[in-house]
């Protein structure tokens, strides 16, 4: 049940995230055609710096889903409500607090925007806070499927909203023009996939919505646990969103909301891909969690193991295919005039695969709840990545490589030995020592080889655009797959999927 749970939350969740990617492109796409350069850069800044804003929810929702394993596992509905009821009540403050948070911000947006001002930019600005802010609103119940590993729902229900609220975006854009008019549908969209989902969640657990109502409060040492955890969860994710949140408001405030424009369709796409291949990963979240609840720390280990080979895989197939098809496809998009150097675009390269390369740790720490010091670790990351950012920014001059830079060495310095000395010692109770020398071998080799094949590829210039795309995407892959199967094919976990496919395979011929 676990395994069949696991597999349909994958799949609906990337079926769901790559219909949501062809919907952003489209709906980028409309926006450049009728907002232009400037407001996209307004967009990303103003979108980045509500998700810092964010950053008091980050750990409370992870965390209370964290307590909620052992009760849904026992079928403890009383419990499940306890939790249920705090975590509404938690998301109800949060929302007021970044709406507070929010309006204090309202006189430093001159700052953040240089270059022309865009107009109404106080208003969109507003808007754009208001969405954030009804987004806590009834969106907890959202919490109740992932405990009970049915993330799907929520995927559809995601998936659906997006696909209406994308459609009418894109028709208001070609009507009037409107920056206001784009951000006041999503409001309204959000509202609505919030109401939707409530009346599922009152619909298919109704026993544990009406326990809601009377439900005791947590013990004192449920609440000591909970309160640990939140505070090591918005410790260890206040780090990612810091590392990743600044890029874009570092790059309009010092560089030009401009540039911040045409980096952020280059961020689209990874941001995008990197989310539908960690969607496989965290998807099973639930089932993880659950896994440490019930099974011991070997079963853990090698479990973690094949997640890893997976992400590895993954990464090295991403990142190749991105390198060597971006440029060509920006170029085909949207023209010329967004195209980034090469120097940048292999520092975004680097970037993206040093992020997307500690998935399955992150997933495994969240679900096995070993956050102990991680929330120091965050406050360490997030003041190396700034300075660092900064350092090679403004006195380096290196531009947005620079402001990238510091991001991938704070990861480097800080994160991938961290994370990993975490789930090792504490989740797994395993030295960790071949893990890390095992890892870094496989970023440097892997890093390597993509670099190397690109350099190969720079060689094979078409004239015609569609036929490089084409001929890129094409060699990349036939030649990443030779590579993979060439250096793993006698690797356990490499088999272990193998007989996977084809185990299905059969199934679906019988």
């Amino acid at each position: 049940m676990r395994t069949e749970l696991a597999i349909k939350n994958s799949i609906i969740s990337v079926g769901g995230l790559v219909m949501q990617i062809v919907l952003r492109f489209v709906l980028q796409t409309f926006f450049i055609l009728y907002l232009g350069k400037l407001a996209l850069g307004v967009n990303g800044v103003f979108t980045n710096l509500l998700t810092l804003f964010s950053l008091s929810e980050l750990g409370i929702g992870t965390a209370i889903v964290l307590g909620m394993y052992a009760p849904v596992a026992q079928g403890n509905t009383e419990k499940i409500a306890s939790y249920m009821h705090l975590y509404k009540k938690a998301y109800t403050i949060i929302g007021i607090v970044i709406f507070v948070v929010g309006i204090t911000c309202l006189p430093f947006l001159p700052f953040l925007i240089k270059g022309k001002m865009i107009e109404h930019i106080y208003w969109i600005y507003l808007l754009f806070l208001l969405n954030s802010v009804v987004s806590y609103f009834f969106t907890y119940y959202r919490m109740l499927f992932t405990a009970f590993q049915k993330e799907y729902i929520n995927v559809v229900n995601v998936t659906f909203f997006t696909i209406l609220q994308s459609v009418l975006q894109c028709i208001t854009l070609y009507l009037t023009r409107s920056f206001i008019a784009f951000l006041l549908i999503q409001i309204i969209c959000t509202i609505a996939s919030n109401v939707v989902i409530t009346h599922k969640a009152k619909t298919t657990y109704p026993e544990i919505i009406a326990a809601m109502r009377t439900a005791p409060k947590l013990l004192a040492e449920e609440k000591n646990k909970l309160k640990k955890n939140i505070f090591e969860l918005v410790g260890a994710k206040m780090g990612g969103v810091v590392l990743n949140g600044t890029d874009m408001v570092l790059i309009s405030a010092v560089i030009g909301t401009g540039i911040a424009g045409v980096y952020s369709n280059y961020a689209l796409i990874f941001t995008t891909i990197a989310a539908l291949f960690s969607k496989v990963i965290s998807a099973t979240a639930g089932n993880i969690g659950n896994l440490s609840v019930e099974s011991d720390s070997k079963i853990g280990l090698s479990v973690f193991k094949k997640y890893y080979f997976l992400n590895l895989i993954l990464c090295f197939f991403t990142a190749s295919c991105l390198y060597n098809m971006i440029n060509p496809f920006i170029l085909l998009w949207i023209g010329k005039k967004f195209l980034l150097s090469e120097g940048v675009l292999l520092v975004i390269v680097l970037n993206f695969f040093t992020q997307q390369f500690r998935t399955p740790t992150l997933v495994f720490i969240t679900s096995y709840g070993t956050l102990r010091f991680q929330g120091l670790k965050s406050v360490i990351e997030s003041i190396l990545n700034l300075a660092l950012s900064l350092l090679f920014l403004v006195v380096f001059k290196l531009g947005i490589a620079g402001v990238l830079l510091g991001t991938i060495v704070t990861n480097l310095l800080v994160n991938s030995w961290f994370d990993n000395l975490q789930i090792f010692h504490n989740g797994f109770q395993q030295p960790v020592k071949a893990f890390l020398f095992k890892q870094y071998r496989d970023i440097g080799l892997s890093l390597l080889v993509i670099f190397c094949f690109h350099q190969v590829l720079l060689q094979l210039s078409i004239s015609n655009p569609w036929i490089q795309l084409i001929v890129n995407g094409s060699v990349t892959v036939l030649v990443n797959s030779l590579l993979v199967f060439l250096l793993f094919r006698k690797n356990e976990h490499f088999q272990y999927f193998w007989n996977m496919i084809q185990t299905e395979n059969r199934r679906k011929e019988v």
